[in-house]
């Protein structure tokens, strides 16, 4: 999770609700075709995507 969400669970200003109907999430699966020139704009979104953050 997100450092920052953490810090904001961890303080109590956010805290999860339906928790029993919030399945973990294994991320996005995105299909594209890979071999057309992209706008930068889509690439920003698909590296946003793929970013794991620090390890």
């Amino acid at each position: 999770m997100n450092l920052i969400v953490e810090r904001h669970i961890a303080s109590g200003a956010l805290v999860q609700v339906l928790d029993e109907w919030s399945p973990m999430f294994d991320g996005y699966f995105l299909y594209y075709p890979s071999r057309r020139q992209h706008l930068p704009a889509f690439n920003v979104i698909v590296d946003a995507l793929r970013y794991r953050g620090p390890a």
